[in-house]
């Protein structure tokens, strides 16, 4: 977080792709996920 911003692709990375390829979806949804993206945004700022 220090060095970058979030971004969707990193969700699919470790340790989440452990769960398989669509595991944000299915626990986020779409909305949330870019709801998410933007809580990083602002908390990281």
């Amino acid at each position: 977080m220090k060095k970058r911003r979030l971004k969707v692709a990193d969700l699919y990375e470790e340790p989440l792709d452990r769960f398989g390829g669509d595991a944000v979806e299915w626990w986020f949804g779409e909305e949330k996920v870019d709801e998410l993206i933007e809580f990083t945004v602002h908390f990281a700022a």
